[in-house]
């Protein structure tokens, strides 16, 4: 090999290996499930419990309210950590940081109270059954 040709393979490895670090450090990133976003409403008097995504090993650090709790991403980049509960309140910030290498995530305007989940049956609804009689069911 001569070494023009020697010099051009070393440059090109060489910007292989940059344009590979640039790409792997834009997608580092730290990801919440749909569930946890701004606006959400965390239950009040009860753990509250945060999971998501982030480059494997990563060191995340959690802030919220008054507490601070740190984790670090498995070998699938999973992450989970519990808060103690909270009294109703807010609106509050939540801030996930994972340093220089995943950067942070911060939730807004989440306020903590009671969590409601309500739901009808298609078929309820068919009936005519009207919103009037499921409350007197329940």
């Amino acid at each position: 090999m001569t070494n023009a040709r020697r010099r051009y393979a070393i440059v090109l490895t060489a910007g292989f290996a940059i344009l590979l670090s640039i790409a792997r450090k834009a997608n580092a990133e730290i990801r919440l499930p749909n569930l946890l976003s701004d606006h959400a409403v965390l239950q009040r008097e009860s753990p509250i419990h945060l999971w998501g995504w982030a480059t494997p090993g990563a060191k995340l650090t959690i802030h919220f309210h008054d507490q601070m709790t740190a984790t670090t991403a498995d070998e699938l980049g999973q992450w989970a950590t519990w808060l103690s509960p909270e009294h109703a309140g807010g609106p509050y910030v939540l801030e996930i940081d994972g340093g220089e290498q995943e950067g942070k995530r911060e939730l807004t305007d989440l306020m903590v109270g009671d969590v409601w989940i309500g739901s009808i049956q298609y078929g309820d609804a068919a009936e005519g059954v009207s919103s009037d009689s499921i409350c007197e069911r329940c």
